[in-house]
Formats: structure tokens, C-alpha cells, sequence
């Protein structure tokens, strides 16, 4: 392959990597591909497809306690046009809900569309419960608050779509939390 042949490859399709003007210039000359320039373009290659593997969408964005009367609605308690654009444009990723004191309450991932996923956990029919032991009349017990009436803060964060299960089982591994470390994630092959 030529240096052209190279440089279109890597621009153009499912690579799409930026490649300098000045480089690209250089490559494109070239009759053959030095063992230099391949391995530069794969350190490209692979720093670029790391920068665009997780990227934030919001993070640790405050939902609104005066959401006016529709208190069920995610949509209402975001109060940010901004977020909810970028969340209902996203396709797959890993999100977060918060309480009051910054402590992780839910994890959740999809592959579909990432704010319809927040809003069926937050308040939909397959809204999530998260389960707290209360302590009434001397006595400790357990209580169980759907994540609208405990979440105060939501993170979310675009994820390629291989990675998408593999994030969201580590984070439940490794962080500690009211519902989601119920039941183990397990890593996708």
C-alpha cells in the first residue's frame, strides 16, 4: 500500500482519524509505507479511538427541586435544555443517580437512546427502587424509595457501543451502591 492509500484509509470510513495537514502531505508521497510511518498511524489510531471511547454528557448535574407540578417527570427535574438535547441525542452509554450527599444511588447502561433509559429507571414503569435500613420506634428496618423521590444529581456518559456492558460492570463492581450492586454485572467477552 502506498502513503496515499494509507492516509485514505485512515481518514475516510469506520477509522475517521485526524491526520495533520502537514503529515498527511508527507504520507501521501510516500511509494511505500516505512515501518515509522505505520506505527505512528496506529499510535494515532489508537489514541484517538481511546479519546472517543467514554466522553462526558453531563456530570453530577443538580435536578431541580422546584420542577413545577409534574414532580414523576425527569424531564422537568433536569431544567436544562442543554443536557437534555445532548442526553436524548445519545445512542448508548452509562449513567449515574446521586442522593443528597453525592452518594451513588443507581448505575445503569443501554444501548438505545440514553435519556429514555434514565427516564424508565427515574420514574417509568420499570422505575428502580432503592433499598435503605431505617431505624423507627428503636427498631432498624428496611425501606424501599423509588430513585424520584431519593435522586438529587445524575451523571451520564457516552460510551462506544463495545464497551457499553463492560463499563457498567466494572463501576458496579467496584462502587458501592443502594440498588444496582443487588445483583453482579457480569463482563461481556
Amino acid at each position: 500500500m502506498n502513503g496515499k492509500g494509507l492516509v485514505d484509509v485512515l481518514e475516510e470510513g469506520e477509522f475517521a482519524i485526524t491526520v495533520g495537514a502537514v503529515t498527511r502531505h508527507q504520507w501521501r508521497k510516500k511509494a511505500q509505507i516505512s515501518p515509522a510511518i505505520l506505527r505512528n498511524a496506529f499510535r494515532k489510531l489508537r489514541s484517538q479511538t481511546l479519546d472517543r471511547a467514554i466522553w462526558p454528557i453531563t456530570e453530577f448535574h443538580c435536578l431541580d427541586d422546584e420542577h413545577g407540578e409534574n414532580v414523576d417527570s425527569f424531564r422537568n427535574r433536569l431544567n436544562n435544555e442543554k443536557v437534555f438535547g445532548a442526553l436524548n441525542a445519545q445512542k448508548g452509554g452509562v449513567y449515574a443517580f446521586f442522593d443528597t450527599t453525592g452518594e451513588i444511588i443507581y448505575i445503569g447502561k443501554t444501548a438505545g437512546n440514553l435519556f429514555n433509559e434514565m427516564q424508565q429507571r427515574y420514574s417509568g414503569r420499570n422505575a428502580k427502587k432503592i433499598r435503605f435500613r431505617a431505624i423507627a420506634k428503636g427498631k432498624a428496618k428496611w425501606e424501599h424509595w423509588p430513585i424520584k423521590d431519593v435522586a438529587q444529581f445524575v451523571s451520564a456518559y457516552g460510551v462506544a457501543e463495545a464497551l457499553i456492558t463492560n463499563v457498567e460492570a466494572l463501576l458496579t463492581r467496584v462502587i458501592i451502591n443502594k440498588a444496582s450492586n443487588m445483583r453482579i454485572e457480569q463482563f461481556k467477552k
